[in-house]
């Protein structure tokens, strides 16, 4: 059974290790790493494709290659959520501070 005062403190704990990890992640040249993750993915593909070729041919190397890409491809979505988090509590804020201010008008 889990206990909630603890997974609070767990979440709370996560999210001080995301924000502080945030910084770094933001400066990723996210399109240089899409395009490498999918042409990763690619050369994988390709490697699977000229086995035949290939008398030395491990197809672990191609997995490796493929999950690699894979990966990066998912740490791209990853930093894009961020942002996009990032985004949403600043509009979050500004619909607060504009409530709080039509609320004012009315006191």
């Amino acid at each position: 059974m889990n206990n909630k005062l603890e997974d609070l403190g767990k979440s709370y704990e996560l999210a001080a290790i995301l924000e502080s990890i945030k910084p770094m992640l933001q400066t990723i040249d996210l399109e240089f790493a899409r395009k490498a993750g999918e042409g990763m993915v690619d050369q994988g593909n390709f490697q699977d494709s000229a086995a035949v070729l290939n008398p030395s041919y491990d197809p672990t190397k191609s997995d490796l290659l493929r999950l690699q890409g894979e990966t990066l491809l998912k740490l791209v979505e990853f930093v894009e959520s961020l942002k996009e988090i990032d985004e949403l509590k600043e509009q979050v804020r500004v619909n607060q501070n504009n409530m709080a201010a039509i609320q004012k008008m009315f006191l």
